[in-house]
């Protein structure tokens, strides 16, 4: 199945969220996901966020994303090529 971008949410030694993240998908496909990923990793000392075979996407889910790991809201902006 389709898992927009969530490719793998696991805890690695010692606790150590990972997050596989393949691509930034719209939040209206992706933010229950994105939801359930982070309450499991919520919990972690420390949190790896894998982007290395990511291929972009939709800016407002890595507003979503960075919402659950910082206190204030974030400005993100530009792009990468």
């Amino acid at each position: 199945g389709v898992n927009h971008g969530f490719e793998a949410v696991r805890r690695l030694e010692g606790g150590v969220g990972y997050l596989d993240l393949r691509v930034f998908a719209p939040p209206e496909w992706g933010a229950d996901l994105a939801e359930a990923a982070m309450a499991f990793l919520a919990q972690s000392p420390a949190l790896i966020i894998d982007l290395r075979r990511n291929g972009g996407g939709h800016g407002d889910m890595a507003l979503l994303l960075a919402a659950y790991l910082f206190d204030e809201p974030v400005e993100m902006s530009g792009t990468y090529d």
